[in-house]
């Protein structure tokens, strides 16, 4: 499910956060999701903006499209675009 910035409050300490651009998405992330899954709490993707991913490189797929693609991984429960930084 993707959340906006307004809900994140109702998941404070209920949930194992994981965040970065995610772009490109590869292997390494998704084994980074089923670890964070293994933790036993649902797993909220903080995605950073393209504001801050094209601080780094050139985006590759936008922060909305790359939340509908984290949100349909089956370790994540929950999305959220960051506003700003990840870090």
């Amino acid at each position: 499910m993707i959340i906006s910035t307004n809900e994140l409050q109702n998941y404070v300490g209920r949930v194992t956060m994981v965040d970065g651009s995610f772009d490109p998405l590869h292997d390494g992330h998704i084994a980074y999701f089923s670890e964070a899954k293994k933790l036993g709490n649902p797993v909220l993707c903080n995605i950073a903006s393209d504001e801050w991913t094209k601080s780094k490189h050139t985006v590759l797929l936008g922060a909305p499209q790359r939340a509908v693609v984290i949100d349909a991984i089956k370790f994540v429960d929950f999305v959220h675009i960051s506003a700003g930084s990840t870090a």
